[in-house]
């Protein structure tokens, strides 16, 4: 998935990263007041329980006409939560009001992060965190 993300003609605004005490989704191009990161908090011991972020990309594919949805996190349950806030309609719904634009429309392509706390393996609590619109440059052979 890494590898897709890196070679398509969308410039990333956010990036999973991995690390001993520091994984989570890296903000790639911080805002003013924005945090560079959101970190992941995984007690000691527990793997199976914790609150994890998720990164879902919508971007152009790799042939001229398709698109690409990742689902992107360290631990499993939270990308199981990330499917399940982009098929089941209740979480649809509210994703849609979260991305909307300012004039209505939805962003074609763009990237969201979504905080999962998860128990035993299951996912018990999701919600959005923040979004960003991709740029994509035009023209680009993919």
């Amino acid at each position: 998935v890494e590898n897709l993300l890196n070679g398509s003609p969308a410039t990333m605004e956010y990036a999973t990263s991995r690390g001993q005490s520091q994984s989570g989704v890296s903000v790639l191009h911080p805002k003013p007041g924005e945090p560079s990161k959101f970190v992941d908090s995984l007690p000691t011991g527990a793997v199976e329980n914790g609150e994890v972020y998720a990164l879902v990309t919508k971007m152009p594919g790799p042939q001229q006409s398709s698109q690409l949805i990742a689902f992107t996190s360290n631990r499993t349950p939270s990308r199981l939560a990330a499917v399940e806030w982009f098929t089941e309609a209740r979480h649809a719904a509210e994703l849609v009001r979260a991305i909307r634009k300012p004039d209505g429309s939805l962003p074609q392509n763009y990237q969201v992060i979504l905080k999962v706390r998860f128990m035993n393996g299951v996912p018990t609590e999701t919600s959005y965190v923040a979004h960003r619109e991709l740029a994509v440059q035009t023209g680009t052979a993919h």
